[in-house]
């Protein structure tokens, strides 16, 4: 990542082979969505944003944290809830991620859209209005990430089954237009 003073902001993307250990896949997107939240933080500071990082930070909100939303909701959660049933405060807690989870997904689009307008070059004085938004993404974000990996992921770690991995995994790398060599015959 780099400061918005500095070159475009940078995200690294994640290495493709990191989804033969799913979990460990969205421990890592966990930290670089917290590595993103932090330079909106200093954003938020400096109180200005150039035109290319916006572009930037658009496209990975818009498309890697709402395909990471996908991954959650779509295998990791449900997996998690089949070996949580008598649970009841944990199953509590993954309904809480979820309802967490589509109001941010309000948020971001609101951002994008707002992160869109700003001009391609140069950089953008924010307007208090989107400095806030940013503030408030990031700071609510940045909180709900900390819980996911020292509650959920931890727990995770010792519920899920091998057969649960694979599923994950699966269902991962088809969001990503990913095949399984590993499956296929001659």
């Amino acid at each position: 990542m780099t400061a918005p003073d500095s070159a475009a902001l940078l995200i690294p993307e994640l290495p493709q082979d990191l989804l033969e250990r799913p979990l460990e896949y969205i421990i890592a997107d966990h930290d670089r969505h917290r590595a993103v939240c932090a330079y909106l933080k200093r954003v938020v500071r400096q109180e200005a944003i150039d035109g290319a990082s916006a572009r930037i930070l658009s496209a990975f909100l818009r498309g890697a944290v709402k395909r990471h939303f996908e991954d959650e909701k779509l295998s990791l959660f449900p997996a998690l809830l089949a070996r949580s049933g008598d649970d009841l405060d944990f199953v509590h807690s993954l309904q809480k991620i979820e309802d967490f989870h589509a109001g941010s997904e309000i948020l971001i689009d609101h951002l994008v859209e707002r992160l869109e307008r700003i001009p391609s070059e140069g950089s953008t004085q924010l307007a208090p209005e989107l400095a806030g938004l940013l503030a408030d993404y990031a700071a609510q974000e940045h909180q709900n990430l900390a819980f996911e990996n020292s509650v959920i992921m931890v727990i995770a770690g010792v519920r899920l089954k091998k057969g649960d991995i694979e599923k994950i995994r699966t269902g991962m790398k088809a969001r990503r237009g990913l095949m399984d060599s590993g499956l296929s015959g001659s």
